[in-house]
């Protein structure tokens, strides 16, 4: 008869460690970044995932070899309770760097507009997993400690990967230059696409070698509005990076494993939609959307020549421009970002409010399907000194946050992106094997569908799939419409969706952001389909 083996607790719990140990990888990532407890939230509450926050210093070759210090944030990939890897015996461990096991998934990449808008507004307001608005205002924690409660969003984009955001370039958010992270918004000098191209290629090589092990994961880039500059110029970057196309010993050649970039809502040169406009796009948007009377647009047509109306920047004759005045005017105020949006006293990114002087606007559904409120209490948020102790920024930091580059040294230098968006499909980097994605809210009157429209069918790629029907559930249940172009480039449009789409249409944003990391097909209309798929 075998005799039986004892095996101690602690013998036990060694071996279980080593089984472990050996069936997953392990990461090392900077313990002095970690967000130890996210302000906002009870301690019973703190989220899974964890966060990082902090800074990626490097000398900026372009910039005179200025010393920038770009404000960074970093949240792994949530992992739903049950599923493998959703915790380790690793992970409170933590030294000089912080062992952990880490999800797979891609790393994403995102990155707001402006010039000058905090990164921190998308992942806080956005599609991060947790969120700022109103309602952060109306809870017990809020009145007990000052500090806005961060709220859980059911559809963020870190259940599809791990998120992260530079606010950039300097001084933008918490980032700044040389010493002085009390700067204002003028204090890093001028900076143009070109530049700010090369402070996100340089702030990226900086996290690498913070974050070595996430190197080889998938790498997506995303943005809004003016990050449709900032995002192609700066998979423009990794592209040269990765074709050796970038000179130098001090560059690292390891590869990086870009997959593809998505751009919502997009800015594509000063001479497409950002600087000049073609007016029979903005025309097109307001009457089709009931803004302008039928009576003004005959007589915009009885007195514009149609070629006017179509060329970005033109001068208008007398006759047309009057008629073109009067259209608009008709049109009466609406939010520029959004034309449905109901939050008419609380969509400000700049103002400033005194607490609880405004009137509540309680819109969560019909033209709403969100709440009001996510810039003014971010900025409420970020300034709390618990909250930037909490994401290890300096106690005298000032936090800039800005649109269309007021109050901000930054001048626009991409006349049209239209040929790098060619040669990633086609082109001369079409064997990198890029992905590409513009997609446009329906209801935006900034940068409307109709310019988003146009610009990608002016490419030059052949339609792949035309102009059809895309739903949130395989059914019925519109999400809006997409057109597939050679080379992997798709457009597509959310409906009911304004500037901010993942904001104003938070599942329909997980949606077809879900079939796209995950290179799916986006989910079809079905004409006589009678319930969704289970």
């Amino acid at each position: 008869m075998r005799r039986r083996q004892h095996v101690s607790v602690f013998d036990a719990a060694v071996l279980a460690l080593a089984l472990v140990s050996c069936c997953m990888v392990a990461y090392s990532y900077p313990a002095e970044d970690l967000i130890d407890a996210l302000p906002g939230l009870d301690d019973d509450a703190q989220p899974s995932a964890k966060w990082y926050s902090g800074y990626l210093s490097y000398r900026l070759p372009c910039m005179d070899n200025r010393l920038i210090n770009t404000h960074y944030v970093y949240i792994e990939q949530q992992v739903d309770e049950g599923e493998e890897g959703s915790s380790s015996p690793l992970a409170s461990t933590a030294t000089l760097r912080r062992t952990v096991e880490a999800p797979a998934g891609p790393l994403i990449f995102w990155s707001n507009g402006g010039p000058g808008a905090s990164s921190l507004y998308g992942i806080l307001t956005e599609m991060g997993p947790l969120l700022l608005n109103d309602d952060s205002l109306e809870t017990e924690g809020y009145k007990n400690t000052g500090i806005p409660t961060l709220l859980s969003n059911p559809y963020s984009w870190s259940k599809l990967g791990s998120m992260l955001i530079f606010d950039a370039p300097a001084p933008v958010g918490f980032s700044y230059c040389d010493d002085n992270p009390g700067g204002d918004g003028l204090s890093c000098g001028g900076w143009d696409d070109d530049s700010a191209a090369w402070n996100n290629y340089h702030a990226l090589l900086a996290f690498y070698a913070k974050f070595p092990e996430l190197k080889t994961r998938p790498l997506y880039l995303s943005g809004e509005s003016y990050a449709g500059i900032y995002i192609p110029t700066f998979a423009q970057r990794i592209v040269m990076h990765n074709t050796g196309e970038i000179p130098g010993p001090g560059v690292d050649r390891m590869h990086i494993n870009l997959k593809g970039f998505a751009v919502g809502d997009a800015c594509a040169g000063k001479s497409v939609n950002c600087g000049v406009e073609a007016k029979i796009f903005e025309l097109a948007f307001l009457a089709g959307h009931g803004q302008i009377p039928l009576k003004l647009m005959h007589a915009v047509h009885q007195l514009c020549m149609m070629e006017e109306l179509r060329t970005p920047g033109a001068t208008l004759s007398p006759g047309c421009a009057a008629a073109v005045e009067k259209a608009k005017s008709a049109a009466g105020g609406y939010f520029e970002y959004s034309l449905y949006d109901d939050c008419t006293y609380r969509n400000g990114l700049r103002r400033e409010r005194p607490h609880f002087s405004y009137t509540r606007v309680d819109a969560k559904g019909a033209l709403n399907d969100y709440v009001c409120g996510g810039g003014e209490v971010l900025n409420e948020f970020v300034k709390h000194p618990k909250v930037m102790e909490a994401f290890h920024i300096p106690p005298d930091s000032a936090f800039f946050i800005g649109d269309n580059g007021i109050g901000f040294n930054y001048t626009p230098s991409v006349d049209t992106l239209l040929p790098f968006y060619y040669n990633v499909s086609k082109g001369k980097y079409a064997d990198q094997g890029l992905r590409t994605l513009v997609y446009n809210g329906d209801t935006d009157p900034a940068l409307d569908s109709f310019q988003a429209q146009n610009w990608t069918m002016s490419i030059g790629l052949k339609e792949t799939e035309e102009w059809t029907p895309w739903t949130l559930d395989g059914c019925r249940r519109s999400g809006g419409f997409v057109v597939r172009y050679e080379g992997g480039l798709d457009f597509l449009t959310i409906r009911g969706a304004g500037h901010m789409v993942p904001t104003n249409k938070p599942e329909a944003a997980f949606q077809f952001f879900k079939a796209w990391i995950q290179n799916e097909p986006y989910p079809v209309y079905v004409a006589d389909c009678v319930k969704p798929p289970s």
